[in-house]
């Protein structure tokens, strides 16, 4: 009896072709040592594309601190101690106890910050807490012994994030060790939130009062409603992603989606480009399902604030490409798939279904 191969004939072309077209093979494709040349030449962006996404998304390095953090990790080795951890949640649960029983107070304060001179404050606050965010990623990285290869600051649409690079986090083995690296941010800003409450709960009315509010409000908005949330690429997206022990997981929970939206639109029956476990298959259509929907209003919100951002024919055009790349680009890319696949569509009897519901 014969047995069926593991791999097939057209996997192999597959990879070969991957292989080739990433520039990834020791001899050049055909021979030919220009070959490499002109295939980099030929998937070089034009300048359009080239000035359209670095309007979208950009990233200045501002310092290599491997060096820096190598040295430095030592002063740091304590904020990971048992007793720091135990020392500062006592303190926030003071600080929160406290803060209750002022609570007309403290909704008052943050009503008098909402000036001009507030939202200077805010900004420096914020500046101040997501250094110390990115710092937390980079000494935890550090002391699992991850290269920390540059730290800066990346614009998306135009506004400033500051970022650092832990891509090396990968190579680790320990998914506890990924998980620490991709919380510290978010731990040191919840540490600073809770030390700033039980400051304001204790200091009398004056400039320190209203740095330890602003400081502890900065850190819980950016830090609940930003960091934490998984359907954009910050850290609560790279925790989901490693306690799912799903890397990539966006593109990939996207593909199985698209997927199924086929299956149940067209009864195709085509194989899902991943097996999963039916519980977390249903989990990653369910959150491709939910990133699609949020980062639709999201971005289409975007849209609206940089049109009205700049003067009005550059705000049409800085509209346009933010609805075309973001909005557009995706549902098209899945029509397109659905054209290219329109004779099985139109043979299958749930299609027809489909189209008369539509």
């Amino acid at each position: 009896n014969l047995i069926e191969p593991a791999v097939s004939v057209d996997e192999v072309k597959t990879l070969e072709a991957f292989i080739l077209a990433s520039c990834l093979s020791i001899d050049p494709p055909g021979g030919v040592a220009t070959a490499f040349a002109k295939q980099e030449k030929a998937t070089r962006p034009t300048m359009l594309w080239r000035i359209i996404h670095n309007y979208l998304f950009f990233r200045i390095p501002l310092v290599r601190p491997n060096k820096f953090l190598v040295s430095t990790v030592h002063l740091v080795e304590p904020l990971y101690s048992r007793v720091t951890a135990a020392v500062v949640t006592i303190i926030t649960l003071v600080g929160l106890y406290f803060a209750s029983r002022q609570w007309d107070q403290f909704v008052a304060t943050f009503l008098d910050l909402l000036s001009l001179e507030g939202m200077l404050a805010y900004g420096i606050a914020l500046a101040f807490v997501k250094t110390l965010h990115e710092l937390g990623h980079a000494y935890t990285a550090t002391r699992y012994g991850v290269r920390v290869n540059t730290m800066g600051v990346a614009f998306i649409v135009l506004m400033p994030i500051l970022y650092t690079d832990v891509t090396d986090a990968w190579r680790l083995s320990q998914r506890r060790q990924k998980l620490a690296i991709d919380a510290a941010g978010i731990i040191v800003e919840m540490a600073l939130a809770g030390i700033c409450i039980f400051l304001w709960a204790f200091l009398p009315d004056g400039p320190l009062r209203s740095v330890a509010f602003i400081t502890a409000t900065t850190s819980l908005i950016i830090g609940l409603t930003i960091n934490l949330n998984p359907m954009m690429r910050f850290d609560g997206y790279f925790l989901l992603s490693d306690a799912w022990k799903v890397p990539n997981l966006q593109p990939r929970s996207i593909a199985l989606a698209q997927w199924w939206l086929r299956e149940k639109l067209f009864a195709l029956g085509d194989p899902p480009p991943e097996r999963f476990p039916p519980r977390k298959e249903a989990l990653l259509i369910l959150y491709a399902s939910a990133t699609f929907i949020y980062r639709l209003f999201v971005f289409i919100g975007i849209a609206f604030a940089v049109y009205h951002m700049f003067f009005k024919v550059l705000g049409i055009i800085l509209f346009c490409i933010e609805i075309i790349w973001f909005v557009a680009l995706p549902i098209l890319r899945e029509l397109k798939e659905w054209w290219h696949m329109r004779t099985r569509i139109f043979s299958s009897r749930r299609s027809r279904f489909t189209g008369a519901v539509l």
